[in-house]
């Protein structure tokens, strides 16, 4: 297999093609460098390609450091495409993994004084329990590589290659948090409508289907009828998010108060029923469905 951006070889036939992808695909620039191969087994992944899952992990870490926001629905978008350049660049494994380490460490660090504060635990305790956590919940992008390079032929006819990966990669994982990449487009609310249908995991769908798709008509330069499926997709979520937005936007019947105290807010917060009692901007989506 052969990789883009600055990592795809040259073929001298004038196309590249790839062993686990069912049509070749033209090769880019006569710039790209030329990376090394094995002739069997697992290729070796070029460094370059270990600086696309470091860029994919921090954008999509950042997404849960600033959630809730545009910023954040972009990053995820973001995070996504590079993510699916990366799987889709060679058949290696430890590019994706790293992603995942680097997701984790950044997105979650106050695990580490999480543990060192409530469970009472030392510097060293602490943050060997927190390298577990983040080495234990990195597999999520491991199994995603592994489904992603054992797929069949055919769903890159539709490029449903990393869709299904990743759907499956979260559904079968176990994790701590269970949190999906279709949470980071909380703020974009049209968009995780799709979760009153199919939950967290069908917006996770459309925006890998969708992150695939551009990728492997930008950068690796394919043209098919059929990339133009996740984008009707899309626009057609769009149209359904709009309508149920407008739907609940004035619902009938009487306004009610309802008070919601968090399981893990401090005891002071959930005690104080004055400050709780203040009115909150109401939620119009959510990503695990509407409210």
């Amino acid at each position: 297999m052969h990789f883009a951006l600055g990592l795809l070889a040259p073929d001298r036939s004038g196309s590249v093609a790839s062993r686990s992808r069912s049509r070749t695909r033209p090769a880019l620039a006569a710039r790209l460098m030329a990376a090394p191969e094995r002739e069997s087994g697992p290729e070796a992944a070029h460094p370059l390609l270990y600086l696309l899952a470091v860029a994919s992990g921090l954008a999509n870490s950042v997404t849960w450091l600033v959630p809730e926001t545009t910023a954040g629905a972009l990053l995820g978008w973001l995070g996504a495409c590079l993510l699916v350049c990366t799987v889709r660049a060679r058949r290696a494994y430890l590019p994706a993994y790293l992603c995942g380490v680097i997701g984790h460490t950044v997105a979650f660090y106050w695990v580490y004084r999480t543990v060192s504060v409530f469970g009472g635990f030392g510097v060293l305790a602490s943050a060997l329990i927190f390298a577990i956590f983040v080495l234990w919940g990195s597999l999520l992008l491991l199994v995603f590589a592994v489904i992603h390079h054992n797929l069949g032929p055919v769903v890159d006819g539709f490029a449903l290659r990393s869709p299904i990966a990743v759907v499956v990669a979260e559904l079968v994982s176990i994790r701590l948090f269970p949190w999906h990449f279709g949470h980071s487009q909380i703020a974009f609310r049209p968009f995780v409508q799709l979760a009153g249908i199919g939950g967290a995991m069908l917006v996770t769908f459309v925006l890998f289907w969708c992150a695939e798709a551009l990728v492997r008509t930008v950068i690796f330069r394919e043209r098919r009828r059929a990339f133009l499926l996740p984008a009707f997709v899309f626009a057609i979520s769009l149209g359904y998010g709009a309508l149920m937005m407008r739907t609940f936007a004035a619902p009938p019947g009487q306004r009610q108060r309802v008070l919601i105290v968090q399981g893990n807010a401090s005891l002071n917060a959930s005690h104080d029923l004055e400050s709780a009692a203040q009115p909150r901007p109401a939620r119009q989506a959510h990503p695990r469905g509407r409210t």
